[in-house]
């Protein structure tokens, strides 16, 4: 793997991470993933009051969300684990263009009248174009460049000295970034004003969307689930007239995935027939095979929570899938199937559904509080502790390598090489007691395949 494709493999890792954290509301899925880049932004931004800088953006008419702002500050500011570096922010600031460069402008004129100086962005504008001419024509370098100068997170100068190498040649990058970091502009950023101009800046930003940069949003996993998923390379910008646009767009992209029916791999011994699994989704498919393997004390009805996802099929016998048991050989393949669906989680899950998940901190807590340390089980997220919770509920020899699947991808997302701190990727004996002691009282509740797996298929 080359150097530039690794870098952005561990950028992509950390921002999904950030982003899976945050639990951000997933609606309006079209905006979703414009909102994520937003928040990720005004975590990285010093000196900036965010819950004041989001309810700006609001008065602005840009739409953020709910998120789990206790789980996510904690996690950022505290444990610094969804931290970027220069290398992993610069890989960021890529998918981040200039919609309207002149608005930008025009509306901080406007805003600032007689006291443009007071604009720590119209500053870094004006020391720039002193030194290097006009901003014009290299217009996302400068909102780069704002960017780096307030960033926290990761050494500023490192990352000037990267967002020149990307940019056009305009000098000696040394001199550039000595010029920069020695200005007095810093002096002039009160907080308020250092907000406006961020805010400001947002309103106007468009991200661009490529396969690797959607892909910074959501965990790396089984691309191939289903044609909607198919990535493609979309702008976006907040204005209502676009997002209703991109909103059809969307319902008839889906229109046309419905009846694109592709097969994929079916497990030997699964009770239904070829003519019926073929005409399912994939994701269909990778759920009826999630269900199949779950242990048979810890549900009450295999076959009722299958009817639930394929209920269409009226000739097919639910209740044999009781019987069915996945053979020893094909283990590998179905822990695969599973470990891709489960990553898919995130795509459903966020802060909106935290107190109808509140039986899933339960069993977190119950079953693995005495084997995790305090700071290992406030880094894990709703999406994570779900995904642990359902892994848990599969047959032993499944079981095993899906939770070490989830378990590794986590750590190195959130981790990286910290050692130290990483979850166990591991069920102990003593978690398994743990596990068998829940399951006599609680079974897997099939309202949790309405809620995760049933729109993972629509």
């Amino acid at each position: 793997m080359s150097r530039m494709m690794t870098q952005a493999v561990d950028a992509q890792d950390s921002i999904s991470f950030f982003v899976e954290s945050s639990s951000l509301q997933r609606n309006p899925e079209e905006t979703f993933t414009e909102r994520a880049y937003i928040l990720r932004i005004l975590f990285s931004i010093r000196n900036l009051n965010i819950d004041s800088a989001l309810n700006t953006l609001h008065n602005m008419g840009v739409f953020i969300g709910e998120y789990n702002k206790d789980h996510l500050y904690r996690l950022h500011f505290e444990q610094r684990l969804s931290l970027l570096d220069a290398n992993q922010t610069m890989q960021l600031l890529l998918n981040i263009e200039v919609d309207s460069y002149e608005d930008i402008v025009s509306e901080m004129l406007a805003v600032y009248e007689e006291r443009v100086n007071n604009s720590p962005f119209l500053c870094l504008k004006r020391t720039f174009e002193e030194n290097f001419g006009s901003t014009d024509r290299v217009s996302s370098v400068v909102i780069w460049l704002f960017f780096a100068l307030n960033n926290w997170e990761c050494a500023r100068d490192a990352l000037l000295v990267k967002i020149f190498e990307k940019a056009p040649r305009i000098g000696n990058h040394q001199e550039v970034v000595m010029k920069l970091l020695g200005s007095s502009l810093h002096g002039l950023e009160t907080e308020k004003n250092l907000e406006t101009d961020i805010c400001i800046i947002l309103k106007f930003l468009r991200v661009v969307t490529t396969s690797s940069g959607r892909n910074f949003i959501e965990p790396r996993g089984d691309a191939r689930i289903s044609a909607d998923d198919e990535v493609r390379e979309r702008t976006s910008r907040f204005k209502l007239g676009k997002l209703r646009e991109r909103v059809v767009m969307s319902n008839s992209s889906k229109a046309n995935s419905d009846k694109d029916f592709t097969g994929s791999w079916k497990p030997s011994g699964l009770p239904i027939i070829d003519s019926q699994w073929e005409p399912l989704s994939k994701a269909q498919q990778k759920c009826v095979i999630l269900l199949s393997s779950m242990a048979p004390g810890m549900v009450e009805s295999t076959g009722d929570m299958i009817k639930i996802l394929i209920k269409s099929h009226e000739h097919v016998d639910f209740s044999v899938f009781s019987k069915y048991q996945p053979q020893y050989s094909e283990t590998e393949n179905i822990a695969h199937n599973i470990i891709s669906l489960l990553q898919r989680f995130s795509h459903v899950i966020d802060v909106d559904q935290s107190s109808s998940f509140e039986f899933v901190n339960n069993f977190i807590q119950c079953c693995f509080e005495s084997s995790l340390g305090v700071a290992q089980l406030e880094a894990m997220s709703l999406c994570l502790k779900v995904q642990i919770y359902v892994s848990c509920h599969l047959i032993d020899r499944i079981r095993k390598p899906v939770y070490q699947g989830l378990i590794n991808a986590f750590n190195q997302r959130a981790f990286h090489s910290d050692s130290k701190n990483q979850l166990p990727n591991f069920i102990s004996s003593h978690v398994m007691e743990s596990i068998d002691r829940w399951s006599q009282t609680e079974k897997f509740p099939p309202n949790l395949v309405k809620q995760i797996l049933l729109p993972l298929c629509l």
